[in-house]
């Protein structure tokens, strides 16, 4: 990261501050590439990068707007991704939920995903209200794109992937919240 410090004082006229969240930002990007590509490659080799990117294309917009737990390093981060979509992708996949029962549950995470985003890292200056309340919005609709997703694909393999990623992203946010009250 140095090089990239050096890099942008040789070449931009920013504050230090400003410095500070560009490098924060280039650092979160590259680490969730790393990830991503690291993740197709594990999920292609286990056969199951279909159910991974269904699960993806759920929880990214849902992960953007609303945010969820945060860890100070990247390996614990790593894990903790591996673990969720792994759980989602392989062992949960085999309970089915019956259709209304679904619709209620996931009806309460889209309420309980929008009363409690957003998470913010702590290493994050706090957002204003307005975007507090924009962000909100924005994730009662990645909530309900998501529902709308599962109720296309109801009868399809990728319909118990979505519920459980949207489900366990709502518990994320209980979680996270918890321990944002505690302290951690």
């Amino acid at each position: 990261m140095q090089i990239l410090s050096n890099f942008i004082d040789a070449n931009m006229n920013i504050s230090e501050r400003d410095k500070k969240m560009l490098i924060f930002s280039i650092t979160c990007i590259f680490y969730d590439v790393s990830k991503l590509l690291l993740f197709i490659v594990l999920f292609a080799l286990l056969h199951r990068l279909d159910l991974f990117l269904f699960a993806f294309i759920i929880l990214l917009p849902l992960r953007l707007s609303s945010g969820g737990l945060h860890f100070k390093h990247y390996m614990s981060c790593l894990f903790f991704s591996l673990g969720y979509f792994l759980l989602v992708t392989i062992p949960l996949t085999g309970i089915s939920i019956p259709f209304w029962s679904a619709i209620i549950s996931l009806g309460l995470c889209t309420i309980i995903n929008g009363a409690l985003s957003p998470i913010l890292s702590a290493s994050r200056p706090p957002l204003p209200e307005r975007e507090i309340i924009h962000r909100k919005k924005k994730t009662l609709l990645a909530t309900s794109f998501g529902i709308l997703l599962l109720i296309l694909f109801y009868q399809t393999k990728y319909f118990a992937v979505g519920y459980w990623t949207i489900l366990l992203h709502s518990v994320q946010l209980i979680i996270a919240k918890l321990r944002k009250k505690r302290g951690e």
